[in-house]
């Protein structure tokens, strides 16, 4: 390749082409595996059946696909990437949800708005047989 055509190349795109596919396919195949292990499992547990689905899914694939040992960690990375973006694009859209309805709840248009006098009368009303409500003057 002339230095000219050297220049011209998009490495981030070629990268892209490249690991993009294989980082989906990955994602599915962990995904639809029936016998998932995650959440309680110990960590024995978690390596043992890690080291598994390496041997038996992972690798061949990885094998199959020819894939760069330097693409290896970029396509991790965009795994996670989807998976991290989606928990927080979730958590922050109910989150503002909620804090609509509250502030909506409260009469007000924002949950900043709510008095802490407001707040301790609801206490009162609503938890005082539990003796959570503290008021101000008490």
């Amino acid at each position: 390749m002339a230095p000219a055509e050297e220049e011209k190349r998009d490495y981030t795109a070629e990268r892209n082409t490249r690991a993009i596919p294989i980082a989906r396919e990955l994602l599915k195949r962990l995904a639809n595996r029936e016998d998932l292990v995650m959440g309680d499992a110990s960590q024995e547990e978690m390596i043992e059946y890690y080291s598994k689905v390496y041997v038996e899914d992972i690798i061949p694939y990885l094998l199959e696909k020819e894939v760069r040992i330097g693409d290896i960690g970029y396509i991790f990375k965009i795994m996670l990437q989807v998976i991290n973006y989606t928990q927080d694009r979730t958590a922050l859209t109910i989150e503002l949800l909620y804090d609509k309805v509250t502030a909506k709840k409260w009469g007000k248009t924002d949950t900043d708005d709510v008095t802490v006098t407001e707040l301790d009368q609801v206490l009162k009303e609503h938890f005082a047989e539990e003796k959570i409500a503290k008021t101000v003057d008490n």
